[in-house]
């Protein structure tokens, strides 16, 4: 048998060109400006390289094996157009991952998504039906590719020494893959690399720990009688930042059913809410396990763990994929009777479980976690809630390269339809807060109930500048001030819907006489309300009791989402002077090397500039100097950790 020709071989070299060259720009794009993106991309075409030498060789190989088997043929034949489809989809994920959480994707994640996979379609627009049409006819395209590949691979592989040498070539790809991770002794980069992260074993993975490991210090925790067993409802708006909330003063009218309730004395409101830092991860296990910033631990006793331990049925209802998110399940631990949650991010879903729950019982308190999507950028936006237009699109990835080659006026245009959306996504879950302390009402468990609401982080709308879009990337205020409300519904038909004042509304006007407070500050006041112990393993303080003199927050920053494509990290310190101004200092330091090392520090006063405009660093030294101080004591067991 001869030997096919150039013409026949170029079939062959159109599918890896293709291949490596989206690869490579899906690569480029990944790696951002990090200093090793060179490196980065040299190891993932290698990596790919490799798979494509593999796929060639196993279609060869069965074409010889099995040359009259139609069938199995033709389903070969798609093998490099399933290879193409399949990185396709690692790349979109980790781009949208690492955009808006720093995050590569993990298989937990895309599990998860696959298991829901019918509510995740549903949720697809038709704008990005033009992505998933180019996928077809790049399909299409290696289909066509592979099926003229067929008499030319089996003349190629006809000899075994063409044989040998395809086996040789990906063994010699997979070889320098590994030699040069290994030779680079970076475990980050390949942290960074998109194959390597979703088959990362040491990624969390997406179980609740087992019944058997109690979280620690809850084997210690003293069960009390209770002279009081009100229901427990928290709810979690993800990404709500309180500057953009009708009822923290912003001049839009986002919120109307919240600031009904504040009028009305149903609901307590924290002037100045922060939250620990600007991500899930840490905001969640701060709500939950009442932790400062540097103190975070996912195994201590947390708020659910202290009410089971009285009794409490504990209901974790989520919308968003928690389960296999960077290993938030871990923070539920095992005192969870009843978890749920939906990745398809409608809150919708969430309403409709909610109404699953069974009635209350006189017996038998409740607590619930109602984490909320609405006001996240993923969140499902309903038509009902479209005020504002014209507004950003959920999935339209060109939005970003518009924005970014926009010209001046024309970007400050593009940033309105984004604050456009943001301010209809706070309408919504103002809407679905609504609703859920309706089915709440109707099923009695408002007859008696403490009622939080607050987020786990704020959100950045750009105001300083094109990349500062999102959450996880700093702590200015915008990121870090979030709604704190409270408040107690007694015996009989609740206020907020229309009734008379509830019998607690007296201890929810206590507590708003709180104008500064944490996430961490929470829970201790949840139990402090029902006369339960409060753990001290807890960094917060009950706002019935006391109130907050200084608080302290930070942020990671990996280096695949910095500016400086470096891992970074942001600290604050937030402290209340005597005469009542609060002092904010914000420290920026970078790895080099092994070690962080400050590269810049602002100071701000937030009662005169709540903006954080006016920059005090150099006015002030010797409060720079203090603040720095405490800074230092609070992160050093945090920074040696690292």
């Amino acid at each position: 048998m001869s030997e096919p020709g150039p013409r026949r071989i170029r079939h062959l070299l159109s599918l890896a060109v293709v291949q490596l060259a989206v690869s490579g720009a899906a690569i480029a794009l990944i790696a951002g400006h990090s200093e090793r993106a060179p490196t980065l991309v040299t190891l993932h075409l290698g990596i790919v390289a490799a798979l494509v030498s593999f796929a060639v060789w196993l279609q060869a190989a069965f074409l010889q094996l099995a040359p009259d088997a139609r069938v199995l043929r033709a389903l070969f034949a798609c093998l490099p157009g399933a290879l193409f489809l399949a990185l396709f989809v690692v790349y979109v994920m980790d781009v949208v991952a690492l955009q808006h959480w720093g995050h590569m994707v993990s298989f937990p994640l895309v599990r998860q998504f696959l298991g829901n996979l019918g509510n995740v379609v549903a949720q697809v627009p038709v704008r990005s039906a033009v992505c998933f049409g180019f996928v077809a006819l790049a399909i299409a395209f290696f289909r066509w590719n592979a099926a003229g590949l067929r008499g030319e691979l089996t003349a190629l592989f006809a000899r075994r020494t063409a044989l040998k040498l395809s086996v040789g070539i990906a063994c010699v790809t997979v070889l320098f893959a590994w030699s040069a991770g290994r030779l680079l002794r970076a475990p980050s980069l390949w942290s960074q690399e998109p194959l390597f992260a979703l088959l990362d074993l040491r990624l969390p993975q997406s179980s609740l720990p087992p019944a058997d490991a109690p979280p620690e210090g809850f084997a210690d925790y003293p069960r009390t009688t209770l002279a009081r067993r009100p229901h427990v409802v928290l709810i979690v708006a993800d990404a709500l930042r309180a500057a953009s909330m009708g009822v923290y003063g912003y001049e839009r009218p986002t919120t109307p059913h919240l600031r009904e309730l504040v009028d009305a004395g149903r609901l307590a409101r924290v002037d100045l809410g922060l939250a620990s830092c600007s991500q899930s991860e840490c905001g969640v296990l701060s709500v939950l396990g009442s932790q400062d910033a540097g103190n975070e631990a996912s195994r201590r006793i947390k708020l659910h763990d202290a009410l089971h331990a009285h009794g409490y049925r504990i209901h974790f209802l989520l919308s968003g994929a928690h389960l296999a998110w960077q290993g938030l399940a871990s923070f539920f631990g095992p005192n969870v009777d009843v978890v749920r949650d939906d990745p398809t991010n409608d809150d919708a879903n969430l309403v409709r479980a909610l109404r699953e729950v069974p009635a209350a019982s006189a017996d038998q308190p409740a607590f619930f976690y109602l984490h909320l999507m609405s006001s996240h950028w993923f969140g499902v936006q309903q038509r009902d809630h479209q005020r504002y237009q014209p507004t950003a699109k959920r999935f339209d990835w060109l939005y970003d390269v518009q924005r970014v080659f926009a010209s001046e006026n024309e970007a400050v245009g593009l940033r309105q339809h984004v604050v456009n959306r943001y301010d209809n996504s706070v309408i919504q879950a103002d809407a679905i807060i609504a609703r859920l302390l309706g089915v709440l009402e109707a099923k009695g468990y408002l007859d008696d109930a403490i009622v939080v609401i607050t987020s786990d982080h704020g959100e950045a709308l750009g105001e300083r500048g094109e990349h500062h879009y999102g959450h996880g990337i700093d702590l200015y205020q915008e990121l870090i001030r979030i709604p704190i409300l409270f408040g107690e519904f007694g015996a009989g038909k609740s206020a907020a819907h229309g009734g008379a004042p509830a019998k607690a509304d007296s201890g929810s006007r206590d507590l708003g006489a709180a104008d500064y407070a944490v996430q961490a500050d929470i829970a201790p006041t949840v139990l402090d309300r029902i006369g339960a112990p409060i753990p001290t393993s807890w960094d917060g303080i009950s706002l019935v009791r006391g109130e907050r003199e200084r608080s302290f927050h930070a942020a990671a920053v990996p280096g695949a989402r910095s500016r400086s494509g470096r891992d970074e990290r942001v600290e604050a310190l937030i402290e209340r002077s005597e005469d009542g101004s609060l002092h904010k200092l914000l420290r920026f330091l970078e790895r080099d090397g092994g070690e962080f090392a400050v590269v810049r520090r602002e100071l701000y006063e937030l009662r005169s500039d709540p903006g954080e405009r006016r920059d005090l660093a150099d006015s002030a030294p010797s409060r720079l100097a203090a603040l720095e101080a405490q800074l230092d004591a609070h992160f050093a067991s945090a920074l040696a950790s690292e």
